[in-house]
């Protein structure tokens, strides 16, 4: 299932709230997920804080191998700019959950793991 990603199902399940416990990785792999993943950088888009403070607060947190949260709202998307600008500001790039796992970026795996978890 992991091979060509043009041509499969969604092989990542993030758990709502994060909330994760043996049930969640039963009924996730039951389900046939491959990997769940979790974040790194939270920066409580869904709150609304504007678009300036959701920037700040991905740029505050992110590094190398960080996974960012976000949620699909107005303020999310007018803050994106700023924050792929603030990425690569730093020689940091954008990647996918697929390429994350498949080695085509160094990161830390520490919160996406491979099912069964």
């Amino acid at each position: 299932m992991v091979g060509d990603h043009h041509t499969m199902t969604v092989p990542f399940v993030r758990p709502p709230y994060g909330a994760l416990d043996a049930d969640v990785r039963r009924a996730a792999g039951s389900l046939g997920y491959a990997w769940i993943a979790l974040w790194s950088v939270d920066p409580r888009d869904w709150s609304l804080p504007g678009a300036g403070v959701i920037a700040s607060r991905v740029l505050s947190g992110v590094g190398s191998g960080s996974i960012v949260v976000l949620h699909v709202n107005d303020q999310t998307a007018a803050a994106l700019p700023a924050i792929l600008r603030g990425l690569h500001a730093r020689g940091l790039r954008s990647v996918t959950l697929f390429e994350l796992v498949s080695g085509a970026s160094t990161v830390n795996l520490g919160r996406v793991a491979r099912m069964p978890v």
